[in-house]
């Protein structure tokens, strides 16, 4: 009942179709299932759920991150699903898909160039693929023009450097390393120094 009071007060920034009661009850199923967040108080809980909300990222759903961060700081992180949904939803450039891959020494990547535009051919060595050496994302619009980022070890290894004692990289390094290359996500939405982690 707390958390749904909190959701009606900021109905007005709240999508249009939002369904309140189902999203804090995803809320309290995350919290029942992370004994780690039942230390917090209601509050803090309340303003990791209110930021989920606004972005629209269920965190049952794995489209965002809430976790015991840095100095046990509540800590809100949008997953590369939930950067995903977020790119999708708000680009001005109506997009058809988006995804993230990690590759791997025996897939193959390769630049071409037709009609005018450089286009990402990736190919997947699914049964022998070797050790993990990036992630690469594509964003393809609707008129089938695509953009692109490759991340190696190295890039991927600099961004984790900078999450010092992340639960998410913890727990889910191949994820948060496809959510890396949101530099992809800047260029769709004109953003720079975007970090999209914050600690309640």
């Amino acid at each position: 009942g707390y958390f749904t009071s909190e959701l009606d007060r900021i109905s007005g920034a709240l999508p249009v179709d939002f369904n309140k009661q189902r999203f804090a009850l995803n809320f309290v199923s995350l919290i029942q299932d992370k004994p780690e967040l039942q230390k917090y108080s209601k509050e803090v809980l309340a303003t990791a759920l209110v930021r989920s909300a606004q972005d629209n990222l269920d965190a049952l759903n794995n489209e965002v991150y809430i976790y015991k961060g840095y100095n046990d700081k509540l800590t809100y992180t949008p997953s590369y699903k939930g950067l995903r949904k977020m790119a999708i939803e708000k680009s001005v450039r109506p997009i058809k898909d988006i995804y993230a891959k990690p590759i791997y020494e025996k897939d193959t990547v390769e630049e071409t160039f037709m009609n005018g535009e450089t286009k990402l051919v990736y190919k997947s060595n699914f049964m022998n693929r070797g050790k993990w050496i990036g992630v690469l994302a594509v964003c393809v619009f609707l008129d089938n023009s695509e953009i692109y980022e490759l991340m190696d070890m190295e890039d991927i290894a600099a961004v984790q450097k900078k999450s010092k004692n992340s639960g998410a990289w913890r727990d889910f390094p191949i994820e948060m390393a496809k959510k890396s290359v949101e530099v992809l996500y800047n260029k769709l939405k004109g953003l720079e120094n975007q970090t999209h982690i914050y600690t309640i």
